[in-house]
Formats: structure tokens, C-alpha cells, sequence
């Protein structure tokens, strides 16, 4: 084995290239292959279970708004945010971009999450290329962000309109910011960083958990190079200390001023949709994203939250949708526990042996405490809060377990021979690879029971919603009220075909005024059968679907009370009430008080 020797700053940095004679033959070649084997396995099973999802999992109305706002961009008239909300913006425009590639269809609302979980799991491979240096190893950590936690995964198929973005803006930051504090960076670099940023704020606070520890350990190291006045890019790219030698290239000479002022000049560029609804609302954005604590709900509470709950889903031992322990509560407590013996050893040895991985060791830290600063997130039971931890701490921890096998093996008395340590790094690999995707799986299929195998992107991925909007054109209905959770989702579904508004919650006022202006509108009821009404929860994925609360009886008794007729159609599934003249929310709720 060779051993190359570079003197930086009157120290020896000992480089240790692995030339034996075994590297040479080419031998070394089958436990690549073996690797290779097991990431192509593990992306295979997540691009299955993302099409699954996609195929098999009906729109709701979260996310048909999504669909909705970006067919409306695709019309000409542009959002900022999330329908509704002063936050929450950016992905419907990805989404209207997949319309024009795909058609207006239900499913490439949701597919348009999981593409963007894709390039999330590409930016994982980058960033871990710049913990580890090693680009198989980054490639495992990418592997098992795509598919793992199960709760990632399941979260990467459903468009709530902002999270996919916010985690791709976030991962380019923390890459820019590797960069600079390795001093690997160029102009370019810094206006990447402030373009994740901006455009990260604008598509939701969430960025924070990025941005929060980011620009604080940017901030410190530019502080210490200019108290050393030693400019930002003397410094060696083999070691974080600052070369003696005095700056001789152009490159060399740039400014801090310069590279601070573009990223400030970037951030404020794609940021500049969120800073001009914010100047005409009086930045409603920050007063709805500091909102205080509600009664129960307090930080401590939120911050036992994290820990209790979300952390055991972000390790793989809870199910989404129904927080139910994987396995039971004995097997998940103990797939906790050893996941948390991985990631200790992991991160500690990181930390202490990886210094470009300190970065995200402080990411990992500030976790929790951010996370219980958001007052959404004591709901917990889907992981939606918590989709921004594990593709941050995967290329960590196995970084970090990378070298501490390395380093196990490189004593004697355990291993014999090189073969014999990277043939039980591949033995561990596959075995951890096996572990994770069974236990996806068995999540999936305890969360949406895989009934069938086969995936199917037509619109008999909506087939009650489907069938409702072709009923209701049959029988001349073009608009209608329903209740939140039918409205939007019909919609969608419907594409300009049926027009539904909800009689609350209403998110965008112009597809409200078409059914209040329209002569006799529709109101839509669940039913009338019990298998009906298992149907109807099945599409719009809510058990209370009733306009008021109200039944077809109900509204029918309130008609006659006042005098108006009304016709019954039995649209698919639900119950299409029709009013002999428009009959609005208001006079509803006037006549039920």
C-alpha cells in the first residue's frame, strides 16, 4: 500500500491511496457490482411503491387544490401561495409544468411530489459525495432516502403544494454551504445559496430548518477568516485552515462583500413573488407563521412530540396515517433502539472524523427544537413535519458508519485480509437494504393495504369521483355545493366538466362566484347505502362529508319549510339534491340557527 504525503501550513496530512495489489487486478470489481446490485434494487422498489401509491391512492381535496391552482397558472392567472393561506407556494407551477408535459389529469398532481422526491434523492448523492468523499457510499445514502422511512415515502406521493420544493431548495443550500466552508466555492456557489434560500422562503417557513443552520455557521466562518484578515478563498481545498500564503489569483481576490451581497441579491430575486404579496398584505405571512402557543399545545409539548413520536417514525418503527407501531409496540420500541445505536454511532463518529460533515451534524441537533417551534406540528401522525430529518441524516450516519467499519477492519485482529473487510462491508449493506425495504413494504401495505400489484395512471385512479362527475353531466348538473372534502377533489377529477364548490372553507372565491351565480345549483349528499358511503370515504378520504352536516332528508325538510321544490338524483354514489332556484350556504345557515 502506498501512502502520499502533502506538507499544508508546516503539517503533514498523511493521504492514504489504497493501491495494493488486489485494487490493481481488478478484484475489488465484484463488490462494486454487489453495491451497484443493491442500489439499483433499492430505487427499482421505490419507483414500484411511488407508482403503486400513485395508481392506487385517490386526489382529496389538499391536494386538488394543488391541481386546481395549477391548472388556473396554465390559464394565465398566476398564485403565490397555497389557495387560502398566506404561506405555501412555488410547487404549483411545478405541477402546471406536468400538465402541459402530461395533460390536466388527477394523477400527475401527486406524481409531480414524487418526481421531486427523486431530485431530492439526487441531492442526497451530492451532499453525501461531500461528507464522505466517496461517490458509492453517497450513492447507498441516496438509495435509502428513496426509499426510507416509510413515512418519507408515502409523503412523496401526496402534493400538499410546497413540501417538495422546500426539501430540494433545502438540500441545494446545504450543499452551497458544505462548499463555503470547505472553501470549494465561486461566485456561482453563492448565488446558489441565496436562490435555495429565497426560493425556499417563498415556498414555505419550513426552509428554516435549512436556512437556520446554514447561514449561522456561514456567518461564523466568514467572521473568523476576516478577523484572521485572510481572504475568504486563501485557503487550502485539502484543509479548512487558512493557507500563509498571500492571495495571487483573481479568484482569490473576490471580495466577501461580493459573495455575501450575491447571495443576498439572489435570495431577494426568488423571493420576490413572497416579498410583494407580503408588501400588499402587510406581511400577513409572518404574523400567521409567529402565531402563539395554543392552549395544550406548548413547545415542551411539541418538543416531547418529536421525540415520543415523530423521531420512532422517522426511524422506521411507526406507520403513516395511523401512527401504529410497526410490528407492534414491542417490535417497534426495539427497532427504535437499534436504529438510534446506528445513527449515535453514525453521527459521533462523523462528527469526529469527517469534518465536512459538521454541517449536518448541527442540522441533526437543531432538529427537534425548530420543529417544536411550529405550533402545526404537534399533528404528527402522517410525518409531514418531519420529512426534512432523515434525507439530512442518511448520508450522515452512513457516512459516518462507513468509516467506522473502515476503521474496525483496518485492525488485524478482526479482519485477515482487504477482500474479507469490503466483502463484510457488501454482507452489511445488502443486509441493512434487505431490512429497510421490508420494512417499507410491510409499512405500505399496514398503511394502504396492497390489494393488487399492478398500478394504474388513467382516471380509474379516482373511480367514485370519476363516476359522480359523470353522472352529474348526464344529468345536466354543471354546478354544485358540496362539503370541503367533495368539492375540490370533484373539481379536479371532473376537469372543467363539473363545477363544486365547498359550502365552507371556501380557498378561491372565483370558482365560488360560478356556482352562486348559476341558477339552480346541486347540492351533493353521501349515500344513500352503507356501501356507499364506504366508497365516497374511500375517493375523498374523510368521514364527515356532509354539506353542514347535514342529510338529504335534512336539506329536503329545510326546502319544503320554505316553499321550494327541489328533484333527487342519484348521482353514482352520492345524492344530488337540486333546488327548483339557487339556495346559497347563507340562507342554510340562516335557516338552521
Amino acid at each position: 500500500m502506498n501512502v502520499a504525503v502533502r506538507r499544508t501550513d508546516r503539517r503533514e496530512t498523511i493521504r492514504v491511496a489504497d493501491t495494493d495489489d488486489s485494487r490493481r487486478s481488478g478484484r475489488v470489481w465484484p463488490t462494486n457490482i454487489v453495491v451497484f446490485v443493491v442500489i439499483f434494487a433499492l430505487a427499482a422498489l421505490g419507483v414500484y411503491l411511488r407508482l403503486w401509491s400513485i395508481g392506487n391512492n385517490a386526489i382529496n381535496s389538499d391536494q386538488a387544490v394543488v391541481g386546481l391552482a395549477a391548472r388556473d397558472i396554465l390559464h394565465g392567472h398566476f398564485t403565490t401561495f397555497y389557495w387560502g393561506q398566506n404561506y405555501g407556494g412555488v410547487e404549483p407551477y411545478a405541477v402546471a409544468l406536468g400538465f402541459l408535459v402530461f395533460g390536466t389529469h388527477a394523477w400527475v398532481v401527486n406524481a409531480t411530489a414524487a418526481l421531486l422526491s427523486a431530485v431530492a434523492a439526487l441531492l442526497v448523492w451530492r451532499l453525501g459525495v461531500l461528507v464522505s468523499g466517496n461517490t458509492v457510499v453517497a450513492a447507498l445514502a441516496a438509495a435509502i432516502t428513496w426509499i426510507w422511512p416509510e413515512s418519507d415515502v408515502w409523503n412523496s406521493t401526496r402534493e400538499y403544494g410546497f413540501r417538495g420544493v422546500v426539501l430540494v431548495c433545502g438540500l441545494v443550500v446545504l450543499i452551497a454551504a458544505v462548499r463555503i466552508l470547505q472553501s470549494r466555492d465561486t461566485r456561482w456557489t453563492w448565488l446558489v445559496f441565496g436562490a435555495g434560500l429565497g426560493l425556499g422562503c417563498w415556498a414555505s417557513p419550513e426552509i428554516v430548518y435549512f436556512a437556520l443552520p446554514s447561514v449561522i455557521a456561514v456567518a461564523i466562518a466568514l467572521f473568523g477568516r476576516s478577523r484572521s484578515r485572510i481572504p475568504l478563498h486563501a485557503t487550502s481545498r485539502l484543509s479548512l485552515r487558512p493557507s500563509s500564503r498571500a492571495p495571487t489569483t483573481v479568484e482569490e481576490r473576490r471580495s466577501v462583500t461580493g459573495d455575501v451581497c450575491t447571495a443576498f441579491a439572489g435570495a431577494v430575486l426568488f423571493a420576490l413573488p413572497w416579498i410583494i404579496t407580503n408588501l400588499r398584505s402587510g406581511f400577513a405571512s409572518l404574523s400567521e407563521a409567529t402565531a402563539g402557543d395554543l392552549p395544550g399545545n406548548t413547545y415542551l409539548h411539541r418538543l416531547r412530540i418529536f421525540f415520543v413520536d415523530s423521531l420512532p417514525m422517522s426511524f422506521g418503527a411507526r406507520t403513516p396515517a395511523s401512527g401504529a407501531w410497526l410490528g407492534g409496540r414491542d417490535v417497534g420500541l426495539v427497532i427504535t433502539v437499534l436504529v438510534s445505536i446506528v445513527v449515535v454511532t453514525g453521527v459521533v463518529t462523523a462528527a469526529a472524523k469527517l469534518p465536512a460533515s459538521r454541517l449536518l451534524v448541527g442540522y441533526v441537533v437543531a432538529y427537534p427544537f425548530i420543529y417544536a417551534a411550529m405550533i402545526p406540528t404537534e399533528y404528527w401522525r402522517d410525518g409531514r413535519y418531519a420529512v426534512f430529518f432523515a434525507p439530512v441524516l442518511v448520508p450522515l450516519v452512513v457516512a459516518g458508519v462507513d468509516r467506522f467499519v473502515r476503521d474496525l477492519a483496518r485492525r488485524r485482529h478482526l479482519f485477515i485480509a482487504d477482500s474479507s473487510r469490503r466483502w463484510t462491508r457488501v454482507v452489511v449493506a445488502a443486509l441493512a437494504a434487505a431490512a429497510l425495504s421490508v420494512a417499507t413494504v410491510e409499512a405500505f401495505t399496514s398503511s394502504s393495504p396492497l390489494t393488487s400489484t399492478a398500478f394504474d395512471l388513467t382516471p380509474t385512479t379516482n373511480p367514485v369521483g370519476t363516476a359522480v362527475v359523470t353522472s352529474l353531466s348526464r344529468d345536466q348538473i354543471e354546478k354544485a355545493y358540496a362539503d370541503y372534502w367533495v368539492a375540490y377533489s370533484l373539481d379536479m377529477i371532473g376537469d372543467e366538466k363539473v363545477t363544486v364548490s365547498p359550502v365552507d372553507s371556501v380557498r378561491n372565491r372565483s370558482l365560488a362566484r360560478k356556482v352562486d351565480e348559476s341558477h339552480d345549483p346541486a347540492w351533493l349528499f353521501v349515500g344513500p347505502t352503507s356501501a356507499d358511503r364506504a366508497s365516497d370515504i374511500s375517493q375523498f378520504t374523510n368521514p364527515g362529508m356532509e354539506p353542514f352536516g347535514l342529510t338529504p332528508v335534512g336539506f329536503t325538510n329545510l326546502l319544503r319549510r320554505s316553499g321550494i321544490r327541489y328533484r333527487v338524483v342519484q348521482a353514482a354514489t352520492m345524492t344530488a339534491v337540486v333546488p327548483a332556484r339557487l339556495v346559497t350556504p347563507a340562507s342554510i345557515l340562516r335557516d338552521l340557527q
